[in-house]
């Protein structure tokens, strides 16, 4: 992704504008926007990413990596893909940080993950980012709940180091318990949310799920055209 070289960020609030602000979320020649997204801004360092599956929030991910990286900050990345297959990590470190399921449920690794990101933000003694994508895998609605109250507090509370603290999510338990705080929101699908609390109250309508695939597949050849832009750009040295 070397369009992101040269953005820079100091806060939830940049880092967010740095991001949105690439080409993935803007409308191409064909006037089709690959990523559709809407920004509702709020307090800092609380950012939430909510959306429909295949709706582009990993990719997201993926480019506030890449932008932390390229300010030498550190982005504490936890997510499924992560879990299941980083090629950064051995099977003794991903179960180390991951847990295993031989002996404990996906719900008490995954509270494990989101206590031990905490303990490791409020142990940095220089910037980073805090990212957690699907911290609820595994919970109940109580559980999630329960995740959500400590990720508030932890924002609330959370140190001039940590710059930004991601959550992507689609449970609307966890969510409720960050509303209060004001986060950041953005909204990824051609839908349009007006607010975190009209997201709250929608209701779940049955979609068919034989289609799921061809949703996602959809979403990378409208992101791969301009990741082979990117690269085609950066080899050219434009």
């Amino acid at each position: 992704m070397g369009a992101v070289t040269k953005l820079t960020f100091t806060s939830a609030s940049t880092l967010v504008e740095r991001v949105f602000s690439l080409p993935y979320f803007e409308p191409n020649e064909e006037g089709v926007t690959p990523i559709p997204v809407r920004h509702i801004a709020g307090r800092d360092p609380l950012v939430l990413f909510l959306g429909d599956n295949a709706s582009g929030k990993s990719f997201a991910r993926r480019i506030v990596r890449s932008i932390a990286q390229q300010n030498k900050i550190e982005c504490i990345h936890i997510s499924m893909q992560s879990r299941a297959a980083d090629p950064s990590m051995s099977g003794g470190i991903r179960s180390f940080i991951y847990g295993t399921e031989e002996w404990e449920s996906t719900g008490v690794n995954s509270v494990g993950t989101v206590l031990g990101g905490i303990r490791t933000c409020l142990e940095r003694d220089a910037s980073h980012v805090m990212f957690w994508d699907e911290p609820d895998i595994g919970l109940s609605d109580a559980w999630a709940a329960g995740i959500g109250v400590a990720v508030r507090d932890f924002a609330c509370s959370a140190t001039a180091h940590t710059k930004a603290v991601f959550v992507v999510t689609h449970n609307k338990a966890l969510v409720s318990q960050l509303a209060a705080v004001e986060p950041h929101v953005v909204f990824f699908g051609e839908e349009r949310r007006e607010s975190l609390g009209a997201w709250l109250s929608e209701p779940a309508l049955p979609r068919d799920i034989a289609t799921l695939k061809d949703v996602s597949h959809r979403r990378f050849l409208l992101i791969d055209k301009i990741l082979k832009r990117v690269r085609k750009t950066a080899k050219n040295g434009e």
